[in-house]
C-alpha cells in the first residue's frame, strides 16, 4: 500500500510501485547483496555520527516533522481515546482539502491508513496524542525501530548462493503415459460411450 494522488493510500499494481520508487529515488534494480552492503553502511554512519536517539534517523526525523505539522491541526474528542482530527496546513496538491480523519489511539488506527501502511504515527494520530497526553513512543515499536533492532538485522555475514555452478542440459523426452479408459463389457459385446446430453431435434429446428 502506497499513497495515492489523494493523500490517502490504495493497491498499485507492480509497474505503478515500481514507477513510484524509482520518482522517489529509489535503486530497484539493486539486488539483495547490495542491499544488504547499504544498510550495513548506514550502520557504520550512524555510529560514527552519534545518534541522538534510539529510534532508526529517518524515523526519527519523520517524527520530528509529524511534531512541527500537528500544531496545525484542528481536532474533536469523539469516544474515549478516538478524535476527529483536520490537517490544516499546506497541500501539495494546488486545490487539495484534507478531510477530517478519526484516530484511534487505543487501536492504533487512523481513517487516513498511513498509520497502519507504515506502522508509525501519522500526523494526525502524532497530533491526537499530544492532546490525550500520550507519549509519542507508545504509538509505535520502538524496538523494533531501534537502531540496535537494524544492526542486528544486517550486520550478521550474508553468503550469497553461488553463480559458478553449470546447469547439465537433459534432452530425454518423457511424454506424458495415456491412461486409456477401461473398457465396459457388457452381455453383447462392448457397451456403447454416453448418450449426448443435448436435444438434437431443437437444435436442427434453431438453425
Amino acid at each position: 500500500m502506497l499513497p495515492a494522488h489523494d493523500g490517502s493510500t490504495a493497491s498499485m499494481s507492480g509497474a505503478a510501485i515500481r514507477n513510484f520508487l524509482k520518482s522517489k529515488g529509489a535503486d530497484v534494480s539493486a539486488t539483495s547483496v547490495q542491499l544488504m552492503s547499504k544498510r550495513r553502511q548506514l550502520i557504520v554512519t550512524w555510529t560514527k555520527s552519534g545518534a541522538l536517539s534510539d529510534l532508526v534517523p529517518k524515523l526519527l526525523e519523520r517524527r520530528t516533522d509529524r511534531q512541527a505539522a500537528a500544531d496545525m491541526c484542528e481536532f474533536t474528542p469523539l469516544l474515549e481515546g478516538a478524535y476527529s482530527v483536520l490537517f490544516k496546513g499546506p497541500v501539495a496538491i494546488p486545490g487539495y482539502v484534507h478531510p477530517d480523519r478519526v484516530v484511534d489511539l487505543p487501536a492504533l488506527e487512523c481513517t487516513c491508513g498511513n498509520w497502519q501502511d507504515q506502522m508509525f504515527p501519522c500526523v494526525h494520530a502524532v497530533c491526537a496524542a499530544s492532546k490525550d497526553g500520550r507519549r509519542i513512543e507508545d504509538l509505535y515499536d520502538a524496538k523494533r525501530m531501534s537502531i540496535e533492532h537494524f544492526r542486528d538485522t544486517y550486520i550478521f555475514k550474508f553468503l550469497p548462493c553461488p553463480t559458478t555452478a553449470t546447469l547439465q542440459r537433459d534432452d530425454t523426452i518423457l511424454p506424458p503415459q495415456l491412461e486409456p479408459t477401461p473398457e465396459r463389457i457388457g452381455k453383447r459385446g462392448l457397451k456403447p460411450g454416453k448418450r449426448p446430453q443435448h436435444k438434437r431435434k431443437i437444435v436442427k429446428n434453431a438453425l
